[in-house]
C-alpha cells in the first residue's frame, strides 16, 4: 500500500513579530523542502506500482523446470488465500513413457486429453491434437477466467496455439486488470513474441534447478500486485 504522508500547512508570518521575521523564514523553507521530499517520495511510489509489469512470461528449454516453477507458485499462493484461474498442461505418462498431454482448468479441476500419441488430427511431433475437445474446454474455462485473483496459463506453446480460442483467452488475460503469468517455450513463436513484446509483461529465464526461485519470484509479484505486500506463507 502507498503511505498517506500528512504535509502541513505553512506556518503563517502574522503569528510572529519582526524580530522573529527570520526563524519564520527558515522554518517555511524547512517546511517547504519536507513537503518536496514527502511528494517526491509518494510519486516514486506510485511509478513503481504502475509500472510494475502485471503480467510475466516463464521461457526455458525441456526440463528446465517451468511446469514445476508454476505448480510451486500456484501452490504458495493458494496458502495465502489466492484464488488461481487459467490452466495447465501437465504430461500423460504410461510405464514411464510419455504418451500424451492433458489440460486442466485451475479453478474447477476440469481435465481433458488434450493430446496423444497415434490422435488421428493436427499433431505436434507424434501428438495429435484434438481441438474440437480442447475448445469445448476452453469454452468453459473462458467463463469463468474473471473469477479467480490471478490467472496461470502453462504453456503458450504451438499445441495450445492450434486453437483460435486458446489465443484470444491468452490475450483476455493479458489484458485483465489482474496479474497473469505464462510459461511459454524457448523457441520464437510469433504469438510469443507479439506477447513479449508488451510493455505490461516482464519475460524471465529460468535455468534447471531455479523452479524454487522463481516459483518464490512470481509469489511475491502477484501478491505485490494484489495486496501491496511481499510477505508470503510457505
Amino acid at each position: 500500500m502507498i503511505p498517506f504522508i500528512p504535509i502541513f500547512s505553512y506556518l503563517s508570518f502574522n503569528s510572529f513579530d519582526t524580530a522573529d521575521l527570520s526563524s519564520s523564514i527558515i522554518l517555511e523553507a524547512s517546511s517547504i523542502t519536507l513537503a518536496r521530499s514527502m511528494l517526491i517520495l509518494n510519486t516514486d511510489l506510485i511509478f513503481y506500482f504502475i509500472l510494475m509489469p502485471k503480467n510475466m512470461v516463464i521461457r526455458g528449454r525441456p526440463g528446465s523446470g517451468k511446469s514445476t516453477a508454476i505448480s510451486l507458485a500456484i501452490e504458495y499462493l493458494r496458502k495465502n488465500g489466492i484464488k488461481i484461474a487459467g490452466m495447465v498442461t501437465p504430461e500423460i505418462r504410461k510405464g514411464g513413457i510419455r504418451v500424451g498431454f492433458e489440460a486442466v482448468d485451475l479453478l474447477t479441476g476440469e481435465r481433458i486429453i488434450l493430446a496423444s500419441a497415434g490422435y488421428k488430427g493436427p499433431s505436434v511431433g507424434k501428438y495429435g491434437v484434438n481441438i474440437p475437445l480442447f475448445n469445448e474446454f476452453l469454452t468453459k474455462l473462458d467463463s469463468h477466467l474473471n473469477e479467480g485473483d490471478a490467472i496461470f496459463i502453462d504453456e503458450v506453446g504451438k499445441m495450445e496455439l492450434m486453437s483460435n480460442l486458446f489465443q484470444k483467452i491468452v490475450e483476455k488475460a493479458l489484458d485483465i486488470d489482474k496479474p497473469a503469468v505464462f510459461t511459454a517455450p524457448f523457441y520464437d513463436l510469433p504469438f510469443v513474441s507479439r506477447m513479449i513484446a508488451r510493455k505490461d509483461v516482464e519475460l524471465i529465464w529460468i535455468n534447471r534447478g531455479e523452479s524454487d526461485l522463481v516459483a518464490r519470484r512470481i509469489t511475491e509479484r502477484v501478491l505485490t500486485w494484489l495486496r501491496g505486500e511481499e510477505r508470503f506463507l510457505m
